[in-house]
């Protein structure tokens, strides 16, 4: 357990962004959605995630937070809950993962942005953002994404990379597979806890979207 200057706990810090979101007017229709599932201080995660109902923090990354930053992590673990994430884009985690995690993020983070000019809630360092984007959804993203990592792939083979390499080996970049990362951004300052989604029973994923439904309904 870590304690800020303030004297709180980690725990007691997300309780306080929670709170904070809550009173926020320009997030009352987020409200509903942010009571959905548990919200716990892990010490053993990088950064944060969610399988589309829990929340994650990691003890040291929250530590590293300032109150802006945590209540933009929060923002943004939570709309990967209301615009249900995990569920509708499974087909593109299959496909890429690392470009399904890149172009969600993409999305949620210029919203998260455009929101807080007055720093209410502010990205953390890493955070993904583009205007580029801007007015698209996931799959939208997400085939920019796979067309500009396929052309940086193609100019590799054609002798244009480092050594003449193709870029497709076993020595390549940050998606997992050995293919490059799209960008020079990296892949974002969370993670997706696609797993958890999945380990979700039939009757406890009707229950969730029932419950996402019924939030929506309430912030309309």
């Amino acid at each position: 357990m870590l304690l800020n200057s303030d004297g709180l706990t980690e725990e007691q810090r997300l309780t306080k962004a929670v709170v904070k979101i809550l009173g926020e007017p320009k997030y009352t229709a987020l409200a509903a959605v942010l009571m959905i599932g548990d919200k716990v201080i892990e010490d053993n995660l990088p950064t944060a995630c969610t399988n589309g109902r829990d929340e994650k923090y990691g003890r040291k990354f929250v530590a590293g937070l300032t109150d802006a930053e945590l209540r933009g992590v929060v923002l943004h673990e939570n709309y990967h809950k209301l615009y249900r994430h995990l569920r509708t884009w499974e087909h593109l985690w299959k496909e890429d993962a690392a470009l399904a995690n890149m172009a969600m993020d993409y999305v949620i983070n210029i919203k998260i942005q455009d929101a807080n000019t007055d720093g209410f809630a502010v990205l953390p360092e890493g955070a993904l953002v583009d205007e580029k984007y801007r007015d698209m959804d996931t799959a939208q993203v997400f085939n920019l994404l796979k067309d500009e990592r396929d052309l940086k792939v193609g100019r590799k083979g054609d002798g244009e990379g480092d050594d003449g390499d193709s870029g497709d080996g076993d020595g390549g970049g940050g998606d997992g597979d050995g293919r490059e990362s799209p960008t020079d951004e990296g892949t974002g300052f969370d993670e997706h806890d696609w797993e958890g989604a999945q380990e979700l029973s039939d009757e406890e994923a009707k229950d969730l979207e029932r419950d996402i439904d019924e939030a929506i309904r309430q912030g309309a």
